[in-house]
């Protein structure tokens, strides 16, 4: 009898230890997957999970982070993160990451490096375009907002470095159509 109340005990114990670990692991997921997942396996469940900012804190691979980030919609990181990369891909991440940025005139350049060092690459050519008519459109609206306050200081610059007008111009655009 007091062999089988042994083995009953450790039986009771095995199956308290494990269903603990159950409990753990449903309430703690995060540090349940760091003890068997490396950063980047879970930062790649995060990211198809969708859960895109886990996904950037989580990678070690910086490709992989400033992919999280971007997917997250924080160009600025994203766009700061793909600046260490000289790639076709990494340029034109790093040039879209800066236009959702609103940092026009940055993804302008970064746009005619691309251009310039890898000319077979057929997004400089729709991108481009794109981009100079927003530049433009941000120099009219300061242009107009400087000639409606009276100030003309005659800058030599292409205008605001980014669209600090873009909210204005949406507004100015809905009142020409309406």
């Amino acid at each position: 009898i007091g062999s089988l109340v042994q083995k009953l005990q450790a039986r009771w114990l095995i199956a308290v230890l494990a269903l603990l670990f159950v409990i753990w692991a449903i309430a703690r997921p995060v540090a349940f997957l760091a003890l068997w997942l490396t950063p980047d396996q879970q930062g790649r469940i995060w990211f198809e999970r969708g859960d895109y900012a886990r996904a950037a804190g989580a990678f070690d691979d910086p490709r992989w982070r400033a992919i999280s980030l971007y997917a997250d919609e924080s160009f600025s990181d994203a766009a700061l993160a793909f600046s260490q990369y000289q790639d076709a891909g990494s340029l034109l991440a790093r040039g879209n990451a800066l236009a959702h940025a609103r940092e026009y005139l940055d993804a302008r350049d970064v746009y005619l490096e691309l251009q310039a060092r890898f000319p077979e690459h057929p997004a400089p050519a729709i991108n481009l375009p794109i981009i100079q008519a927003l530049i433009d459109a941000n120099r009219q609206l300061s242009e107009s907002q400087q000639s409606e306050t009276g100030d003309l200081s005659s800058e030599q610059d292409e205008g605001p470095r980014s669209s600090e007008g873009d909210e204005r111009l949406s507004m100015l655009e809905r009142e020409q159509y309406s």
